[in-house]
């Protein structure tokens, strides 16, 4: 019995031994909302499409590239967020990513948010999760 318990460690140390820890994206999934597409002018050609937990994590880091590459100072993981995604007529997937700081609309998780003004508490992209592209970066304009 007393050897026991070294050779526990032993085997728990060997086992963790050269493994590490991989950091991945840290967002809030309950301020996310995945909104049908309804063949709204936001995208043409496409069809609805879904976004697996992988392809998440890639949007996240897609995201995040293009605020820092925009020089927006804007923090994305205080923001909901409404992704409409969708294949384009290219086979490609495509994400339109609305971003908000704050809900007021209890619906948010079911009906696109439409805003004027407000500065950059809203502002909207699309990325190009094939291409691992963004573009149409829209940042509200003040009042």
């Amino acid at each position: 019995m007393k050897n026991l318990l070294p050779f526990l460690l032993l085997v728990i140390s060997l086992q963790s031994f050269g493994q590490t820890k991989s950091k991945k994206p840290h967002f809030d999934k309950s301020k996310i909302a995945f909104i049908y597409y309804d063949q709204s002018r936001i995208f043409k050609n496409a069809t609805q499409a879904n976004l697996n937990e992988i392809e998440l994590l890639e949007v996240e880091k897609i995201l995040k590239k293009c605020i820092a590459e925009s020089k927006i100072s804007i923090n994305v993981n205080k923001y909901y967020r409404q992704y409409i995604v969708v294949k384009n007529d290219k086979g490609e997937k495509e994400i339109w990513l609305n971003c908000f700081c704050n809900v007021s609309n209890l619906n948010w998780k079911k009906e696109v948010i439409h805003v004027s003004d407000g500065g950059n508490c809203y502002f909207n992209l699309k990325i190009n999760l094939s291409l691992k592209t963004c573009y149409n970066l829209i940042v509200n304009g003040e009042a």
